[in-house]
């Protein structure tokens, strides 16, 4: 295995997961200050990404109080928080395993984007980073067999 290609694809996984997601996330660095915001979010509240980006977590809270929302905390990144939005009469959300499996990536999601953030940010020995590494693949494999075995029931 070359662990660069390794890494590349899971950036790509990654990426592909917060453009695609149904799900709107928003980022909330150090400062409680949105930093990043997916493209559902924005279609969400209406407004442009780059809108939001700096604007306060409360203004951010104010702006998505009439979506379903989960704010997940992510202090050990270098990140407050997280936070998750959806439209509860949203045709996705009256499906129960569809809600179920936008759940259980949400986690792994985070994860993956906390240890990128400190692989990125910080500096460690090649022994921490390769640990901290393992566990962000670890975490990508999670979401790929969540996701193929979703497949294989809808292909049954």
């Amino acid at each position: 295995m070359n662990p660069e290609a390794d890494i590349q694809v899971d950036a790509l996984a990654a990426k592909l997961a917060w453009e695609l997601s149904p799900l709107g996330f928003v980022l909330i660095d150090a400062e409680g200050r949105v930093s990043a915001a997916n493209p559902a979010t924005a279609r969400y509240l209406g407004v442009p990404v780059d809108d939001l980006v700096n604007i306060g977590e409360a203004d951010f809270t104010m702006r998505s109080k009439h979506l379903s929302h989960r704010r997940i905390e992510l202090a050990q990144s270098g990140l407050r928080s997280m936070h998750c939005i959806w439209r509860s009469d949203d045709p996705s959300s009256a499906n129960p395993r569809l809600t179920r499996i936008a759940e259980e990536l949400r986690e792994p999601l985070a994860s993956i984007y906390g240890f990128a953030e400190l692989l990125i940010h910080q500096s460690y020995d090649d022994e921490t980073r390769r640990d901290l590494t393992v566990t962000l693949l670890g975490e990508v494999e999670v979401m790929i067999d969540l996701i193929n075995r979703q497949l294989d029931l809808t292909s049954q």
